[in-house]
């Protein structure tokens, strides 16, 4: 599902129409992308290619960010992420143009909905629309949404299954600018949910039959949250932010210690504690 998504060239953000727009095993268009990821302490960008031997990185670059930029897993600074993205961009060399970027799964409201199968296209949209009214706790005025079409559903053959996602439009527009304010084309803004189930299924790839019908965790440790997805059959049953990250572990040594913020950090990486 992509809440965002455009051709390049159009430079105006709407509500995304179409089942499946821009996910992995979508008919929509593909693009030579770079991949960027704004977390709470650092604007992280990368560049793969696709090659016989499965995909790899070319290019990578890191900006750090300064404290509060990022809040609650939104922007507050518009002006220091732009900037530290366009720093990482120059890091990384990458001559790409076109960006792709997620929000925080916590900024979307996501249900699944279950409609005829019979219905052609313009008359599931127009269901999805009239749906959305009743799960959306926002005016759909206010939201980028998109929908896709999981499958048929387990307990009616004659209904399918439909993921629909939502996301208030000024968190959307607020990544879009500050991708579009680096020199970049906006081109899919993603769920980061979402993104990491996909990634999982292409690294579970390597392991083969090791990890089938196993309960598998991914745990993303970061500067302020820690975010615990839980895997079934390849599927997320579990996503959840957790208020625990490396600063506030940096700041519980520094009490602990009476030590400096730099002291507690270096304790930290090093594990030398008194």
């Amino acid at each position: 599902v992509a809440l965002f998504s455009r051709k390049a060239g159009d430079t105006s953000p709407s509500k995304s129409s179409n089942k499946g727009a821009n996910t992995a095993d979508s008919n929509q268009p593909r693009y030579s992308a770079i991949g960027v990821d704004i977390s709470t302490s650092a604007v992280k960008v990368l560049e793969m290619d696709r090659g016989r031997d499965g995909y790899k990185a070319t290019n990578v670059g890191i900006e750090p960010l300064p404290r509060d930029a990022i809040v609650e897993r939104a922007i507050s600074n518009l002006d220091a992420v732009g900037e530290a993205l366009a720093a990482a961009l120059k890091r990384s060399r990458s001559k790409r143009k076109n960006a792709i970027v997620a929000v925080a799964s916590s900024h979307v409201v996501t249900r699944t909905i279950y409609l005829p199968a019979e219905l052609n296209d313009s008359e599931l949209e127009e269901q999805v629309g009239m749906e959305a009214v009743h799960h959306i706790p926002y005016s759909l005025d206010e939201v980028n949404m998109d929908y896709l079409v999981v499958g048929p559903s387990a307990a009616d053959p004659n209904e399918n299954e439909i993921l629909l996602s939502a996301c208030r439009r000024e968190i959307v527009e607020d990544y879009a600018g500050v991708v579009a304010s680096a020199g970049l084309q906006p081109v899919i803004i993603d769920v980061d949910s979402f993104a990491v189930e996909r990634a999982y299924s292409l690294v579970t790839q390597a392991f083969g039959d090791s990890i089938q019908n196993k309960v598998i965790g991914l745990l993303d440790y970061g500067d302020t949250t820690t975010h615990l997805d839980v895997f079934v059959d390849g599927k997320i049953v579990y996503s959840r932010d957790h208020a625990f990250g490396g600063r506030i572990l940096t700041e519980n040594i520094r009490t602990r210690f009476a030590s400096s913020h730099e002291e507690a950090e270096a304790m930290k990486f090093s594990s030398d504690l008194p």
